[in-house]
């Protein structure tokens, strides 16, 4: 994502170091990344964002029923992004840390849970993202 295509306000706030670093990030193919409970519209609407601006291809991991509902309540249009439903947030954590080490997800993207519940999953013993390779 670069600069222009950007809305002012978020490059002013972001500034010239941040705004770089989306611009190189842009240069890449987009990553693979499970969004992680996206089940409220800001999440959903980083996750789209960001795939508009070529950034990631999310994978939502989640209630797909809350998750459709969000959307529909934002009017964001997610018929095209795979699902992975999952039962509630602690269960999207693990499926997504687990999408990561089979390789379906290159990246992780916090959606509507608390960090402690996500870092959980990722720092989990034998299940986390520091156990694998």
């Amino acid at each position: 994502m670069n600069a222009e295509h950007v809305a002012p306000e978020v490059v002013k706030e972001l500034g010239s170091g941040h705004a770089k670093l989306l611009q190189m990030a842009k240069a890449q193919d987009a990553l693979p990344t499970a969004v992680v409970h996206p089940v409220d519209a800001l999440s959903l609407q980083g996750a789209i964002a960001s795939a508009e601006e070529g950034l990631i291809v999310p994978l939502l991991v989640g209630p797909s029923t809350r998750i459709r509902e969000a959307a529909a309540e934002a009017r964001l249009d997610i018929a095209h992004l795979e699902i992975v439903d999952c039962e509630h947030s602690d269960a999207a954590a693990a499926k997504s840390v687990a999408l990561a080490r089979e390789g379906r997800g290159g990246a992780l993207m916090k959606g509507a849970l608390h960090t402690d519940e996500l870092m959980k999953a990722v720092l989990h013993p034998e299940l986390g993202l520091r156990t694998a390779r």
